[in-house]
């Protein structure tokens, strides 16, 4: 009788444990979403670096129309997970499968369009208008009528009263106040959003919006507003928005939030589902009951980070087992048809986005007034301070005793234009890399394409700047020679010598920021390299054969890369060639006390003994190098070969490391 009651109670026991455990099933899968049978599925994404797992092996959905609220401490591997949803993940290791539901199609990414990523860093071109940026995005997505898209736009987003604001950079917008160009760093959030979802696609609406810490540094009004626009806008096109958050008021997540995606430490999910459900779910399993008038995102972070080994094992055993769908398990899933696109529609499409390009270059160069006063008064100020610092000595017109001033004068104004023009292209890149990165990795456009309109936007602009500080040098030292204060004006105007210089200098600075990570780095590779094209530019005054010019090894083998070097020989060759110096302005047979130009009769002396070939052509050169700067600067704009030159730059500290940690080792084996 006893083995009778204890067999009925152990199969009593084992029928209460498997309806216990169906019912957990049951409360997880009603838990996640009510509207699972629309949205984006992912299945086995997972995110590494190296050895190290950013985000272990984890599937679910984000329900269409709905907002999915990525919470989790520091390092839960937050962004890594929202960019690897999108395809969004260059330089990891990537795997796992995203689809959209019911149709079965492929989630792409970023690249196809049928994606948006609205990232953490809100950088725009400061001298657009909201308008102007907002139809730069439909244009340049080809949008049929974009003019009428961007006031959809602006009334949907409740951006009218700016319209016509120009954007201004983040620091201008965090600090703006009365009087101030800028717009708001609410309204700069909004018109993210705006420009974000104007990128994705042509026609029809992403199939995915990812928004990550889209309101950081707002305050509860304005992080309100970005987030029920972004909402608003998953509801009425019917699409899915994942969004991380850090710490999002209650008013906001009881208003706002649709669904929550809890995230611990190491990139593990401890919980996917309904937002109004989690306080229960945690309850009922864990014991952790939600406090009154509590932050509910603030409680769900807060045990995630002190009990994230418990609550990732029981959501791995009691989660929703995810299965693909017949449709998405076939090897025929459902593929984006791309139209095939004629020869002309391809070379038309080219132009008009390369128009696009330049025009927002232009606008950017021809606003910053401010930037261009300045410019012109620096220009002009040293045109006029070398003139009078290196003018020729009173009462004495170009002769034997005069060459070495003159001589410094054009080689100090060469100096003076190549050094501006790196700098400003430095800071240009610099200011302009996060958009164009965003962009450029929408396959917008390629970097050879916004190279190119940046050169023909820039280039004209620092040349121009720099003619004028030669046609103010002459000018300058033609009135002090009418006025009978010193020697003879320059013989040969040094306008376009020195704009063909800033050109190539300008170049330079354009390949050095493309091709370095960050402003910090490409500051700190540019200046030593200037220095070095100084060093090497400006011309020994003891001399050189004219057969050494640009033979012997380095470092005078870096003078051909120079465009300060090339400059100054052009502007000393234009000015000397054919002159005879008067000697008897002078004491008579005594010259300059300076090496190679000393008890020198005329020009070609000089250049002769300067080591200055007479048959060099450094107009030719500097065009040569011009072109080969936009070259490499086009080159580091590709991701691809950038990366491969931040792993060769890196090589050296590598292998640095293995061998100390080596010898690290051998000499604590030793000692044991």
């Amino acid at each position: 009788m006893m083995d009778v009651m204890m067999m009925f109670n152990l199969r009593y026991c084992f029928v209460l444990a498997l309806l216990y455990d169906g019912l957990l099933k049951v409360e997880a899968s009603a838990n996640l979403r009510d509207s699972s049978s629309s949205g984006v599925f992912w299945e086995d994404v997972s995110i590494r670096k190296g050895k190290k797992d950013l985000v272990q092996s984890c599937g679910g959905s984000a329900g269409a129309g709905r907002l999915l609220v990525c919470l989790g401490p520091s390092g839960a591997g937050k962004t890594t997970l929202l960019r690897g949803l999108v395809s969004a993940t260059r330089g990891l290791e990537a795997q796992g499968k995203v689809w959209q539901k019911p149709s079965g199609q492929r989630v792409h990414g970023l690249e196809s369009g049928d994606c948006g990523l609205l990232a953490q860093d809100s950088e725009m071109f400061a001298m657009m208008t909201v308008y102007e940026s907002l139809y730069f995005a439909y244009a340049m997505r080809g949008r049929y009528k974009p003019a009428n898209a961007t006031q959809e736009a602006i009334e949907a987003f409740g951006l009218e009263g700016v319209a016509n604001s120009r954007v201004g950079d983040s620091r201008s917008a965090a600090t703006s106040g009365a009087g101030s160009a800028a717009i708001s760093g609410g309204e700069r959030r909004r018109l993210c959003v705006a420009i974000e979802l104007a990128l994705c696609g042509s026609e029809s609406p992403p199939k995915l919006i990812a928004a990550d810490e889209p309101i950081s540094g707002l305050d509860t009004v304005a992080a309100q507003t970005v987030i029920r626009h972004l909402r608003n806008y998953a509801k009425k096109h019917n699409i899915a928005a994942v969004v991380t958050l850090h710490a999002p008021s209650s008013r906001l997540w009881h208003d706002y939030v649709d669904d929550l995606l809890l995230m611990s430490p190491g990139g593990r999910i401890a919980y996917l589902g309904s937002a109004r459900k989690a306080a229960a779910y945690f309850r009922k399993h864990f014991g952790f009951r939600l406090p009154p008038f509590y932050n509910p995102s603030e409680f769900y972070i807060d045990i995630v980070h002190d009990n994230s080994d418990l609550l990732c094992k029981h959501w791995v055993k009691y989660r929703r087992h995810y299965t693909i769908p017949t449709a998405f398990t076939s090897e025929q899933l459902t593929k984006n048809k791309q139209q095939q696109k004629s020869f002309l529609t391809i070379v038309k499409t080219r132009l008009q986005r390369f128009f696009l390009l330049y025009q927002r270059s232009l606008r950017q160069v021809s606003r910053d007034f401010k930037v261009l006063i300045l410019r012109l008064l620096s220009t002009a100020g040293l045109a006029i301070f070398l003139a009078d610092r290196y003018a020729c000595p009173s009462e004495r017109v170009l002769d034997a005793t005069t060459v070495a001033d003159r001589i410094a004068l054009l080689t100090f104004s060469t100096v003076s234009m190549a050094m501006l023009s790196l700098v400003r292209s430095l800071d240009l890149v610099a200011k302009e890399r996060p958009v164009v990165g965003r962009e450029t990795e929408r396959r917008l456009y390629s970097g050879l394409e916004y190279l190119w309109a940046k050169a023909l936007a820039e280039l004209p602009g620092d040349m121009l700047f720099a003619s004028a500080h030669g046609i103010i040098l002459k000018w300058r030292l033609q009135q002090r020679y009418k006025a009978g204060f010193s020697g003879e004006p320059l013989r040969a105007s040094p306008a376009i010598p020195l704009a063909t210089t800033a050109a190539a200098s300008s170049t330079l600075g354009l390949a050095v920021g493309s091709l370095t990570p960050s402003a910090d780095a490409a500051l700190a590779l540019g200046t030593p390299l200037m220095v070095i094209h100084l060093l090497t530019g400006i011309i020994n005054p003891s001399g050189q054969a004219a057969s050494n010019f640009n033979t012997e090894k380095s470092p005078v083998s870096l003078q051909s890369l120079s465009p300060i070097r090339h400059g100054v020989v052009w502007l000393i060759a234009n000015e000397l060639r054919g002159a005879v110096f008067d000697t008897k302005k002078g004491v008579k047979g005594v010259g300059p006390q300076i090496g190679a130009i000393s008890l020198v009769r005329t020009g070609e002396q000089v250049l002769q003994r300067l080591g200055v070939p007479l048959t060099l052509r450094p107009a030719r050169a500097l065009l040569l190098l011009t072109l080969s700067h936009l070259f490499l600067s086009a080159l580091g704009l590709t991701r691809a070969l950038r990366y491969t030159v931040l792993r060769i730059f890196a090589f050296p500290y590598r292998l640095t490391r293995r061998i100390f940690f080596s010898l690290f080792s051998s000499i604590n084996r030793s000692r044991k």
